[in-house]
């Protein structure tokens, strides 16, 4: 049986951020779903992320994964010709795609990733702009866009990063104060917390808390709710696709785009 190639071994957990166990649970996958061989799934695979197989491949292995692309086709059911003339029947309806509304610091290089996993995933992202058009109005207030867009959307994505510096004063300090509240540590802008609050009192059950970055402790208010610490780490995105599962959004995770990495989520 070939092997699979070593050096393409390495670029994917590199490329994926996942370690070389994680690679070969993934090339599994690729094998089970295409019935390629190990080494033809770990190039369909490459293929698959962004990464270019001509360079890990032989020019027949090229031409095989090629053959196979073209002639594979799903398995089909023929049903038997009936002696009525069928009526015209119409086009599979396509579901409907989950509209996700992202409540953002300073921070933008996080929210364009966040947003371009949500995409990758396919969900339609409500932009600032298009939230305005929705409510209908001239020169709306801020509120009135928030209120639109949390009705909007089927989920909201509230993305905390340490966008602020903040300790409690002295005069405040109690005995035994933890050290997070003694010196200056990142967390989120006044905006997406008084947001969040917003976005739980519409959606409590719809809104999803996404970390990216280290911050200093979420208030008592928040701090029992489960956080999706996001990072470059395949293990975060899976545990975002389940939460979004969770609460009802249609997911697709078939070409692994959702696993592309970003700088700024490197922490």
């Amino acid at each position: 049986m070939p092997r699979i190639n070593q050096n393409l071994l390495q670029r994917l957990g590199k490329h994926l951020g996942v370690s070389r166990a994680r690679v070969y649970q993934l090339i599994d996958d690729e094998h089970r779903q295409t019935m390629l061989s190990k080494d033809l799934a770990a190039l369909s695979l490459a293929a698959k992320v962004g990464i270019s197989p001509g360079r890990y491949a032989s020019a027949e292995e090229l031409r095989e994964l090629r053959s196979v692309a073209k002639t594979f086709t799903p398995p089909s059911v023929v049903a038997p010709q009936s002696s009525k003339k069928s009526k015209k029947t119409s086009a599979p309806k396509r579901p409907k795609q989950s509209t996700a509304w992202v409540v953002h610091g300073r921070d933008l290089k996080a929210r364009d990733a966040v947003t371009n996993i949500l995409k990758s995933l396919g969900l339609r992202v409500l932009d600032f702009k298009t939230a305005i058009m929705r409510t209908k109005q001239g020169s709306p207030y801020v509120g009135t866009i928030l209120g639109t867009a949390f009705n909007v959307a089927d989920i909201v994505v509230v993305l905390l990063t340490p966008d602020d510096d903040a300790q409690l004063r002295r005069v405040f300090h109690k005995k035994n104060e933890p050290n997070h509240e003694k010196k200056l540590m990142g967390q989120p802008r006044p905006n997406v917390l008084f947001e969040a609050g917003q976005a739980f009192g519409i959606h409590p059950d719809r809104t999803i808390l996404v970390q990216v970055g280290k911050m200093k402790p979420l208030p008592s208010d928040v701090l029992g709710r489960h956080i999706c610490v996001l990072s470059n780490d395949t293990d975060s995105r899976e545990e975002m696709v389940k939460k979004l599962r969770g609460v009802g959004a249609i997911v697709t995770t078939d070409d692994l785009k959702y696993l592309k990495r970003f700088d700024a989520l490197e922490w």
